[in-house]
């Protein structure tokens, strides 16, 4: 590899004791003048020693080796196969280096007790009865591969298996995109470009925005951090002790993505002065320097929520960050440079494309965009990004559907009494995982319109399409290209001691989302005893929406739901207006709205529902109530909430009863049994206090006591107050304190 400057995809199969023996005697006659950075990820126990640097990590720490760069990456699957870790780790394998993906045989493989499956097997299903379509999929598309090196324990020549890389080796001298000699310290024409662009965007007056795109492995974050101290090293040259001081706030998904680009920009300001110190995650000019500066990161939640003083902002893998959080970074600062890879294993950038790219020009006067092409740790013809790409359904693309699009007209609304013709011609059906697995083709429209649909669509979301067993996917196609595709869940028949377990908050089993939140949130026991068909992501080709395509194939899932008996059909969903909207149209009704923001989204998660059966109406309207009344409650005692009373969609969407002065409706204040019932869940169990709001309310109004409930409820403090007044300082001395004083209450009814 090394001589060709390649980096290639070596594919080990075999029994384990025998993969193990001969990378163990590989790794020790390689003749190196150096120790080869090795990494084993997942890899079983290795004694033996060898004169390489090797490290060994585990699926949770794959993360940690994001900027980092390795010379080969040993991927062992007998620990199981994980796609979003192997996409990352093969990210930085640099030129000259080598992935070696260590499997079972290619016939024992596909059915392999693979340990990632833990993620998809569903109660109550167990591991023998799910079919292995994903990896079946991989030995296909390996198999397929000319480029990869494979060598199996059955075989004991691998001459013709090289003979394909060396094929593709490549000539250094007219290959190499690195240079010598460019501005900025650059090492490719394309961040040259990157960076007197950046430098370009800082210098004018008016709100503005750059976006940087690659895909990995193009210098993007290095180009960040060149700019970063360019933009420093402009102002020391020009700067007068009475001027005001230069913070550049950074912002990623993950701190640990941005080690490479902090380390480069230290580097880079060591280099030029002295004056410099680091801490954490900040670094700035110490008291030599003639001129206060830092360059700090902040979590993208934090940024959005504090939004401190900062001249520009710079934010790196910007798909993986959701729009919601990011709007009120673009509402407050005049300059962010926004930079996202294009084919990310964190999430896609091509959700990127179609979202925040067009919600860029309603908060800047300038956006301009640079793409970055040319490789810098590999060859612009390198073997490994390819076919990494392909096993990964990272290159899909969207099907072409222009001869559709011309032919269709906009959607009239049902409620007008007409329908839309070019509607007839659409084909909806169910798909089984299977044939997904042998049709690759029909795989990738699908996976395309998913990656474009969300913005942290990864590999892994592959795997769950291909495996989950209680997972099933409906096409909606036209003329055969596949339009719109849905992810449909089975879930509920949670028998009646787990469902128990689940309402005291002692079990949280994988999967079946929306009747756990009904036992363990709502506290209501028979929520387990349904059926649920739950559509866990819907995704429409971006150019064929607002033709009412998705309300077809939902109401198409409906209709076959309740041919097969299903008691409701749900979905769950991070709250925007435009989403309320599309399932309020589709008459589903809210069941539950969370109360804090999912942390990877900034958006609460939002339950809502439809019924299906008569048998199941009253318990859907009883929980329907309840809601209702809860969220009345919330939006008057929880501070958090309390914003949401100025958003009017908000109230109009949730049909409820505000009044201009902006305080919610009297609530009765009788205790009901399911009052009760939460009550005891929370003072016996794990129940949280915030998921029995409605239920302390109506207790605090029932019994008289001057305690903490009373100056909540009656004083009407603040959670702060409370904390401060009561000497609260953790959320488990919170938890505690309302325990303690709901139980005392209770003593005295």
């Amino acid at each position: 590899m090394r001589l060709s400057q390649q980096r290639g995809l070596l594919w080990l199969a075999g029994e384990a004791d025998w993969t193990l023996n001969w990378l163990s005697r590989e790794f020790n006659a390689i003749d190196s003048d150096k120790p080869l950075d090795i990494v084993r990820f997942g890899s079983r126990e290795n004694n033996q020693s060898t004169f390489h640097q090797v490290h060994d990590i585990r699926t949770k720490q794959y993360k940690k080796q994001l900027g980092q760069e390795s010379d080969i990456i040993m991927f062992d699957a007998f620990a199981g196969f994980n796609p979003d870790a192997f996409g990352a780790l093969a990210g930085t394998v640099r030129r000259g280096g080598l992935v070696i993906l260590v499997t079972p045989s290619i016939e024992h493989w596909p059915m392999f007790a693979d340990p990632e499956l833990n993620r998809v097997c569903v109660e109550p299903f167990k591991f023998d009865q799910i079919e292995h379509h994903f990896i079946q999929r991989l030995v296909t598309l390996l198999t397929a591969a000319p480029s990869v090196i494979k060598i199996f324990q059955s075989e004991h020549s691998i001459v013709d298996q090289l003979a394909p890389v060396r094929l593709q080796s490549i000539d250094v001298k007219t290959d190499i995109n690195v240079k010598q000699g460019l501005d900025f310290g650059c090492i490719t024409t394309d961040q040259t470009n990157a960076v007197t662009s950046i430098l370009a965007l800082a210098n004018q007056n008016q709100k503005r925005a750059l976006v940087l795109t690659a895909d990995r492995g193009r210098g993007k974050s290095t180009s960040l951090a060149i700019a970063a101290w360019q933009l420093i090293e402009a102002k020391l040259s020009t700067c007068s002790t009475n001027e005001a001081d230069l913070t550049i706030v950074l912002t990623c998904p993950l701190v640990d993505s941005v080690s490479g680009l902090m380390s480069h920009f230290y580097h880079l300001a060591c280099a030029s002065q002295s004056a410099v110190e680091r801490s954490g995650n900040s670094i700035y000019s110490n008291r030599q320097s003639p001129y206060e500066w830092q360059v700090k990161f902040v979590a993208p939640d934090q940024l959005a929520l504090l939004l401190p003083d900062a001249n520009y902002v710079l934010i790196d893998e910007a798909a993986a960050i959701p729009i919601q959080m990011l709007s009120p970074v673009f509402n407050h600062y005049s300059c962010c440079i926004l930079a996202s890879t294009q084919h990310g294993y964190e999430g896609t950038g091509r959700g990127f494309e179609y979202k925040l790219k067009p919600a860029l020009h309603t908060y800047f006067e300038t956006v301009e965009y640079i793409e970055l092409s040319q490789p810098i740790r590999w060859s612009a013809h390198d073997n490994l990004e390819p076919i990494v790409n392909r096993l990964l359904a990272l290159d899909v693309e969207l099907a072409d559907i222009t001869a559709i699009h011309t032919r269709l007209t906009p959607h009239v609304p049902a409620t007008s009494g007409s329908e839309a013709n070019a509607l007839t011609q659409l084909n909806i059906y169910p798909v089984e995982q299977a044939e997904l697995a042998n049709n690759i083709t029909l795989t990738d429209q699908i996976f395309a319109l998913l990656v474009h649909a969300h913005y942290r669509t990864s590999p892994n979301d592959l795997r769950l399409l291909l495996d989950s067993p209680n997972m099933t996917v409906w096409l909606a196609e036209d003329q055969g290209v596949v339009v719109a595709a849905a992810l449909v869940a089975k879930e509920g028949e949670i028998e009646g001691p787990l469902a128990e377990q689940i309402c005291q908050g002692r079990r949280r089993p994988r999967g079946h989302l929306f009747p756990q939140s009904l036992l363990n949130h709502g506290g209501f026991k028979h929520a387990g005893n349904y059926h649920y068909s739950r559509i866990v992501r819907i995704a429409v080709h971006p150019k064929l929406q607002s033709f009412g395509i998705g309300s077809k194939l939902v109401s198409t899932i409906e209709a076959y739901s309740i041919a097969t008996g299903v008691d409701f059909l749900c979905t769950s969903f991070g709250l925007t207006e435009s989403l309320l909207r599309f399932w309020k149209n589709n008459r589903f009704v809210a069941a539950r709205l969370g109360l804090k923001p999912e942390a990877s989204t900034g958006e609460l998660s939002l339950m809502m529902w439809k019924c299906l059966t008569s048998a199941s109406r009253a318990f859907y309207n009883t929980v329907n109530q309840r809601f209702v009344a809860s969220l009345t409650t919330e939006l008057k005692f929880i501070d958090e909430r309390k914003k949401w009373l100025t958003e009017s969609w908000f109230t109009a969407l949730f049909e409820l009863d505000i009044t201009q002065s902006n305080k919610c409706p009297e609530i009765p204040h009788t205790l009901t049994n399911q009052d009760m019932v939460d009550l005891t869940y929370l003072t016996q169990h794990f129940r949280l206090p915030d998921n029995c709001l409605l239920a302390l309310y109506r207790l605090t109004k029932q019994s008289k006591a001057n305690d903490l409930l009373s100056a909540w409820f009656n004083d009407g403090l603040s959670r702060a107050e409370l904390q401060s007044q009561f000497g609260l300082s953790s959320d488990k001395q919170w938890q505690s304190a309302v325990r303690q004083a709901v139980q005392y209450r209770m003593n005295l009814m």
